[in-house]
């Protein structure tokens, strides 16, 4: 496909990608409607329909200036040039970086076997420092940079910085079933897990202590499958806010849940423990990497889940032949 094909299209994404999803089909279908009019009038004088289009366009400047006068906050602090890259690159440093500062700088504290209250306090602490620190960077950077350069000739806008139209990748109905069937099996082997020989010996030893039965494996095994029930649910409507916080919640109280086991070395049962020879350093050891790829687990989860969920909020803008 070459440039200049969709450029009607792209423009429009690039002008309602920024705009409140309240208003954003509003102002893509007046926009349309503008262009394909003006096209139509410069038809009519004679001109190439191909050559009209760019024109068009061309004429109506950066769609970045252009989207200025939907905005419904205020752009002074950056500006219009760079308002939106901002919002989008400060956004994104966010769902990331905080995060995953956040548990390593909690992970820390877990290994070096201080309470759950300093565990969850240094997280909140370090979550809220570090979203401090990005906001500010990254405005102050914006707003020196800003202020700093300067609109020039060689500065002017083009229709080849049109980004190129998103593709809405539909979730694989093999992914969704593969997911249910993961998840009851996993379900199916905490139930079980009891009944079988998994180290050599004359009859079944335990992998998970069995006191756990009084609440945490109910709850292990409940939240496998409602991580079944959520793959289904997930592949007929995909990624929406609701399906979105329930794979964060399910994520999170699975990994508190195995975190706080681990951690108070209540996992394993004695007679697996006994029966493998694990001392108390391999135990600690064990514990340590259960913490880990659960955390790292559920970092992995709650990322596709936000990515999912920002990927479906993009505008779609449907193609089609300007009149």
């Amino acid at each position: 496909m070459s440039k200049n094909e969709q450029l009607t299209d792209r423009y429009i994404y690039a002008v309602s990608r920024d705009m409140p999803e309240a208003t954003r089909a509003d102002i893509a279908t007046e926009l349309r409607s503008t262009i394909a009019d003006t096209i139509e009038d410069h038809v009519a004088n004679g001109a190439d329909p191909a050559q009209a289009e760019r024109e068009v366009l061309t004429s109506l400047g950066s769609p970045t200036a252009f989207a200025t006068r939907y905005a419904t906050g205020p752009t002074q602090l950056i500006g219009p040039r760079y308002y939106f890259v901002w919002k989008r690159v400060t956004f994104n440093v966010l769902i990331w970086v905080v995060p995953i500062i956040s548990v390593i700088a909690a992970l820390a504290e877990a290994l070096d076997e201080n309470s759950m209250t300093n565990v969850v306090t240094t997280f909140l602490g370090t979550a809220f420092s570090v979203a401090l620190h990005v906001a500010f960077w990254t405005t102050l950077s914006f707003a020196i940079v800003d202020r700093v350069t300067h609109n020039d000739a060689s500065d002017q806008w083009t229709l080849d910085e049109l980004p190129v139209l998103p593709v809405e990748t539909a979730l694989s109905k093999g992914d969704a079933i593969g997911g249910a069937i993961f998840s009851l099996v996993m379900a199916a082997l905490l139930v079980l897990q009891a009944q079988f020989v998994w180290i050599r010996s004359s009859e079944p030893v335990p992998v998970l202590s069995l006191d756990l039965w009084s609440f945490w494996l109910p709850l292990l095994i409940a939240v496998c499958i409602a991580s079944a029930v959520l793959e289904i649910w997930k592949y007929r409507s995909g990624w929406t806010i609701g399906t979105a916080a329930s794979a964060v919640i399910l994520s999170l109280v699975l990994t508190v849940s195995l975190v706080y086991l681990a951690r108070t070395e209540q996992l394993l049962s004695a007679v697996f423990i006994e029966k493998v020879g694990m001392g108390s350093e391999g135990l600690t050891i064990t514990m340590n990497i259960v913490i880990v790829g659960a955390i790292a687990v559920a970092l992995w989860e709650i990322g596709e889940a936000l990515v999912g969920l920002i990927s479906k909020g993009r505008p779609q803008v449907p193609t089609g032949v300007n009149a």
